[in-house]
């Protein structure tokens, strides 16, 4: 089966450039590495405001990205045998795919990114958004919403979970997949199996009540701690990526070799994440104060279920057969994207639908989910980023019939 899909065209002023970055945290170990000296190795994949496509000086020789190069880091385009590089990717990344049963050829995925692209100075310096991908995802999982973003005024920079992704590479042309048979992830999967009669015994009651008080029991009393004590070492190592790379963009900002330059505008700092990623910006929310504003797309909000404060304006999106665990403790701004599954937010998701599988999707249309989830995303950061009011985030639109508020986005 060949797959072709053209990614959503986005809808801002600027064009889209993309480019990478690679970090390494000596201060801390990787716990997933076969060898447990080696320090965490980061790769960054980056969206941001470019100079219009009418500059054809500036932008000669530059064609928009197929997707699966977006796995493959831009800064590899320098290296003489890219051909030969971005085939071991796709190779790799198919041999994987397959085993997901995703369509194959998967690479033939269009987007509106231009590698290395000028930065536009229209607007700089520009809100910085950090990006946390879901469990065994990876850093484009929702690009469509990353080119949106970077059109209308924003740097996204994806943090790419090292042995954690589906497929992380970096610019040297390593490839590390996701570490399937590591104890640790061993010891999750052994500790979720025997948690999930208790969970499914509060999903089949039919008592509100009883419901809200085992949840509360889970979370807030923590109790999940000994159900899964090991759960939470994979949060605050999402949360501890996303405070280094913040580090490190105050170190880079002011850096004359980096191609954003003095770009960034730090004090205007938001983080993204899809399901585990939200997990761990919602920890990150706890104790980081850079943070101006969080989102976080179908995803359970660890930080805040484990009775703690999250003091920066928080919106959620939540899938109707999602993430969502309601607690009255948990009343933070959210909507419902109805007749969604928890992958229809994910760029794959149109693999998904090309195969009709509707237990990962639901049945909304892709292009529909991926489009709601473009406004709503930007309509709130616009809102505390760049002072522009919008009407859906403070009662439901006729433009939206889908989408249910569970609590105002403006609450």
């Amino acid at each position: 089966m060949t797959f072709h899909f053209h990614s959503p065209l986005p809808t801002g002023k600027f064009s889209v450039g993309v480019t990478s970055h690679y970090l390494v945290d000596l201060s801390r170990r990787e716990v997933f590495a076969p060898d447990l000296s080696q320090p965490c190795e980061l790769a960054l994949q980056i969206w941001y405001p470019a100079d219009p496509l009418h500059d054809t000086p500036r932008l000669a020789g530059m064609t928009a990205l197929p997707w699966a190069s977006l796995i493959c880091p831009p800064l590899s385009l320098a290296q003489p045998d890219y051909a030969q590089f971005f085939e071991e990717v796709a190779h790799r990344v198919q041999a994987i795919a397959e085993i997901w049963n995703y369509p194959k050829r998967i690479g033939q995925v269009e987007t509106h990114a231009y590698p290395h692209a000028p930065l536009s100075e229209a607007g700089s310096p520009y809100p910085v958004i950090l990006f946390s991908h879901g469990n065994g995802g990876y850093v484009t999982q929702t690009a469509y919403l990353m080119e949106e973003l970077a059109s209308h005024g924003y740097i996204v920079i994806a943090v790419g979970h090292t042995y954690d992704g589906f497929l992380t590479v970096f610019p040297d042309g390593r490839m590390i997949p996701r570490q399937e048979d590591h104890p640790l992830r061993k010891a999750v999967s052994e500790e979720w199996e025997k948690a999930l009669p208790v969970f499914k015994e509060i999903e089949n009651s039919t008592s509100l009540l009883f419901k809200q008080q085992r949840l509360s029991e889970l979370y807030i009393d923590g109790e999940i701690f000994k159900l899964a004590p090991t759960y939470p070492r994979l949060i605050q190592q999402r949360r501890d990526d996303l405070a280094f790379v913040i580090d490190e963009l105050y170190r880079l900002n002011t850096g004359a070799n980096w191609l954003l330059g003095d770009a960034l505008d730090l004090n205007r700092l938001g983080a993204l994440g899809y399901s585990m990623g939200g997990e761990g910006v919602s920890d990150l929310c706890v104790t980081e104060q850079r943070i101006s504003v969080g989102i976080a797309i179908d995803s359970v909000l660890w930080g805040y279920l484990l009775g703690r404060s999250i003091t920066q304006p928080f919106f959620c999106i939540y899938a109707e057969k999602g993430e969502r665990v309601d607690l009255p403790e948990t009343n933070r701004p959210a909507i419902i994207v109805n007749n969604t599954a928890h992958g229809s937010f994910s760029s794959g998701a149109v693999w998904w639908e090309s195969l009709g599988d509707t237990d990962r999707i639901g049945t909304i249309s892709i292009a529909r989910c991926h489009e709601i989830t473009r406004r709503y995303v930007l309509a709130y950061l616009n809102h505390h980023f760049y002072h522009v009011g919008d009407d859906i985030l403070t009662e439901p639109s006729s433009a939206y019939p889908e989408v249910s508020y569970l609590y105002s986005p403006l609450a």
